[in-house]
């Protein structure tokens, strides 16, 4: 359970909690929320991204377009690899589209490079990489920092269980001591067929 907003420092106690379950709830006309939470970063509270490969993952003003707001991953000072990732519950057979807008902000020395932006969607098969790695291609981001579109649409077959599932991109480190810094947004996740 998580208790928002907390921005004191200690702790907090919880005495009681009650659960009740709405009596107006129909599960066949209800809303799912399994998708893509917030791919558009417009929330500015709900970030349900998550980083690894030690970046972070913040949302900030779009500085290219007043009154939108991105997900910015900012890679760290050494040679790593900077992912944005969002659980997702893929399933066998069915047929995805993913598309989102990214733009380079450079390395984590502030120099302006490309960067090398590679979709990797996440399930257990074990024809993937590393067993669960299906990279979608790459995409390069331009040192320039324009906004570049992508677009895809991929099948998942072979997926061996339900577990660590999840969609990815990740930035390939633009040199050997530094790693990638890049933003996005619209990010969208839908099943197609």
């Amino acid at each position: 359970i998580r208790v928002d907003p907390f921005d004191a420092i200690g702790y907090a106690e919880i005495d009681y909690i009650r659960l009740v379950e709405n009596p107006d709830y129909d599960e066949e006309t209800a809303e799912d929320f399994s998708g893509i939470v917030n791919g558009d970063a417009q929330n500015t509270i709900i970030n349900t991204f998550y980083p690894s490969g030690n970046a972070t993952i913040t949302i900030e003003a779009d500085e290219t377009e007043p009154g939108n707001y991105v997900y910015r991953v900012t890679g760290t000072n050494s040679k790593a690899w900077s992912y944005i990732n969002h659980d997702y519950p893929f399933e066998n057979g069915k047929t995805y589209k993913v598309s989102f807008r990214a733009r380079a902000i450079g390395d984590s020395d502030g120099n302006e490079v490309d960067i090398r932006l590679k979709p990797n969607m996440q399930y257990p098969d074990d024809s993937a990489t590393e067993g669960k790695h299906h990279e979608l291609g790459t995409t390069v981001l331009p040192s320039d920092g324009s906004w570049v579109y992508y677009e895809k649409e991929f099948t998942v077959t072979g997926m061996m269980k339900e577990t660590n599932r999840k969609f990815s991109c990740y930035a390939d480190p633009p040199s050997d001591t530094t790693s990638a810094s890049f933003e996005m947004d619209d990010i969208v996740l839908e099943c197609i067929a």
